[in-house]
């Protein structure tokens, strides 16, 4: 599957602090391997290309955000699931999570 424009956006949120450039600029190589809506937020398994490498495996990036409307609260998270998978999670910690996370949410 294609990278959605949220997983696309949390991913450049996450990785802007580590100035992971090689790794936001590959985005359009990325592949989600399986994307899970949760009653949280989502996860998903992107497959990077094999001129990337995952993250080290003892680094997790957290980003917290909030949701314009629904006064929700929460954080995308991502780490290496292996030497070429991520996992990334959006997860709403604090509020009601709305049945679909979009762009337009985030405040």
């Amino acid at each position: 599957m294609q990278i959605s424009r949220l997983e696309s956006f949390a991913l450049e949120k996450l990785l802007q602090p580590q100035s992971n450039h090689a790794l936001v600029t590959a985005q359009p190589a990325l592949r989600v391997l399986e994307r899970v809506q949760t009653t949280a937020g989502f996860y998903s398994i992107i497959q990077l290309p094999a001129s990337l490498q995952a993250l080290q495996n003892s680094t997790e990036l957290e980003w917290p955000f909030k949701l314009k409307r629904l006064k929700a609260k929460g954080y995308f998270v991502c780490w290496a699931e292996s030497e070429t998978t991520l996992c990334l999670e959006a997860v709403i910690s604090k509020g009601v999570c709305p049945p679909e996370l979009s762009l337009e949410q985030f405040a």
